[in-house]
């Protein structure tokens, strides 16, 4: 997936971002402890660092644009405990894709929502969920 995997590259390039993300940003199926591509979002303990995973949602046609699409971007935003860095990378995050034009074809990113302050009970972690909505010609 060239989108999703040009968002994470951008993200990744991004200083104050990976300072504030040390467990990294992923453009995998999930954040594991069993799975090798997510191994570095964790610390020696085993307890999540605060890390990024990105995922492309959905998509859809855009009307009356045969080749238009709408396609959401998700990022759910971990720490261990507390929100207070994932609110901060969520911040860090909208200045560096909100009305940006990143990968090939895409006209403009646009924040969408946010579920701010919830936990994610399989990880027993903080997540913040933001979504970007991404026009673009397929």
């Amino acid at each position: 997936m060239a989108l999703q995997d040009d968002i994470v590259a951008a993200l990744q390039a991004d200083a104050t971002l990976a300072g504030l993300l040390p467990g990294g940003i992923y453009d995998a199926v999930e954040i594991s402890r069993t799975s090798p591509e997510t191994a570095g979002a964790f610390d020696e303990n085993g307890e999540i660092l605060p890390c990024c995973l990105v995922k492309v949602e959905t998509q859809t046609t855009i009307a009356p644009y045969e080749r238009g699409s709408r396609e959401y971007l998700a990022l759910y935003l971990y720490q261990r405990f507390g929100y207070d860095t994932i609110r901060d990378a969520a911040d860090r995050i909208f200045d560096l894709l909100n009305r940006k034009k990143i990968s090939a074809n895409v006209w403009e990113i646009r924040y969408a929502s946010s579920t701010p302050d919830t936990r994610d009970d399989a990880l027993d972690c903080s997540l913040v969920l933001s979504r970007y909505e991404v026009i673009r010609h397929r």
